[in-house]
């Protein structure tokens, strides 16, 4: 117990000597930034309350970090001889933190900052205040706080289909989908919508579908605090005609059309020699081409288990990152990357139905289909690999030595097997 006494006593009073000796450090007219206090409205219910947590993201300045209850980093930056450029006073400089010095211009733009995120959360009558409390010892702490106040909830969802051939697959998705009637208008929920219709598309063989693609209109004009939201999907730009006017066509569907496996690609050689891909051999095995240089050194049937792409395959963005996972799962290749090249041919595809103007009328729709080439470059660890390890112990009466050699091969049989080997000695 007088030990930790003495050494709470100890803590308390380096406490106090960095406090004073930080006080004189601060220039006069200027305040440290002690603490920024965030007060969210508790009259909201508490599953529906824009916590403190989301609302400091936006506050602007944040104070000084503190070490053991002090400030530590604070005093050790002000300890630097500010003349001298010495090792000692600049890892001084690097170990401290400048002054948070209480920027009242920062302050507003912070309350402003704070409002807009509510308003975007669907609070449009928000409000965010601040106050500034200054101590004698030149230390200022900000409160902020919120009104949220009555939020807007979604009324009417509608869809606007620039492209009518995406009509039948968004509106088939449309239980998965985040926008629901009675929600808060949130538009971070907006935009997670937004992600998750590209994402759903991009694995459907949209390979140029982004978020871009679709835009909202909100109405909140009509009333009772309620907002009809309109999803319009757009078509994809193609060009520009001789006037610099856009040109707007449907968006391309992808299918895969030839599956190129690099199996010991090597950039740097790739990079220097512009004939180094010239000059590879290629073996064709179930859809997957196989491009090596020099020796094929794993074989072709463990190659195709371990890409599962094939051939007219539609483009999957979720399928080529399951392919790079299994290829780096495997352990045998140090490096991966997936590149596409567009194939310049493409074919149209009509669609005949109702569903696709979704106003009960049979209605030919066309889009393009075109093909990507898939282009996989791996670059293989080290094949062999050899390990020394020494452990010393000792006993009473007894000192040694232990010593561990390993040997590691990631393609013994052609097969990216692992083989390890250890032993001790």
């Amino acid at each position: 117990m007088k030990f930790w006494s003495r050494f709470i006593g100890l803590i308390l009073i380096a406490a106090m000597a960095v406090g004073c000796g930080i006080t004189h450090s601060i220039p006069q007219g200027k305040y440290l930034l002690q603490k920024n206090e965030i007060k969210p409205d508790e009259s909201v219910p508490r599953d529906e309350r824009i916590t403190a947590d989301e609302i400091g993201r936006y506050v602007r300045q944040q104070p000084n970090k503190r070490f053991l209850g002090t400030n530590f980093y604070l005093w050790t930056y002000f300890s630097a001889n500010p003349d001298k450029q010495n090792w000692w006073n600049n890892l001084k400089r690097r170990i401290g933190e400048a002054p948070v010095y209480l920027d009242t211009l920062q302050t507003e733009r912070s309350a402003s900052n704070i409002k807009i995120y509510m308003d975007s959360r669907g609070y449009f009558n928000s409000e965010a205040s601040y106050s500034i409390d200054t101590t004698s010892r030149r230390r200022a702490i900000v409160t902020y706080r919120t009104k949220q106040g009555r939020p807007y909830r979604i009324g009417e969802i509608k869809y606007r289909f620039r492209d009518r051939f995406l009509a039948p697959i968004i509106l088939e998705d449309t239980a998965a989908s985040l926008l629901r009637t009675g929600n808060v208008l949130d538009f971070t929920v907006l935009d997670k919508e937004r992600s998750r219709i590209s994402t759903m598309l991009r694995n459907s063989g949209y390979f140029n579908f982004t978020i871009n693609n679709i835009l909202y209109e909100v109405d909140t004009t009509v009333g009772g605090y309620r907002a009809n939201v309109t999803v319009e999907v757009r078509q994809n730009l193609t060009g520009y005609n001789d006037r610099g006017q856009p040109i707007m066509g449907n968006n391309t569907v992808y299918r895969l059309r030839n599956v190129n496996l690099f199996s010991n690609y090597d950039p740097t050689v790739a990079r220097s020699d512009s004939s180094y891909i010239d000059r590879l051999d290629t073996v064709e095995y179930r859809g997957l081409n196989i491009i090596y240089d020099d020796k094929l050194k794993v074989r072709p049937k463990v190659l195709r288990q371990t890409i599962d792409l094939f051939p007219n395959h539609l483009f999957s963005a979720k399928g080529i990152q399951d392919t790079y996972d299994q290829i780096m799962r495997v352990g045998y290749f140090r490096s991966a990357n997936i590149q596409f090249e567009e194939d310049t041919t493409a074919t149209e595809v009509s669609f005949i139905g109702s569903a696709a103007n979704g106003r009960g009328v049979d209605h030919s729709i066309s889009t393009r289909e075109g093909y990507l080439n898939c282009n996989i470059f791996c670059t293989p660890a080290l094949p062999q690999s050899y390990k020394v390890e020494l452990e010393g112990s000792t006993t009473s009466s007894f000192y040694g030595l232990r010593g561990t050699v390993g040997y590691q091969n990631h393609n013994i049989f052609r097969g990216m097997e692992l083989l390890d080997v250890s032993f001790s000695l």
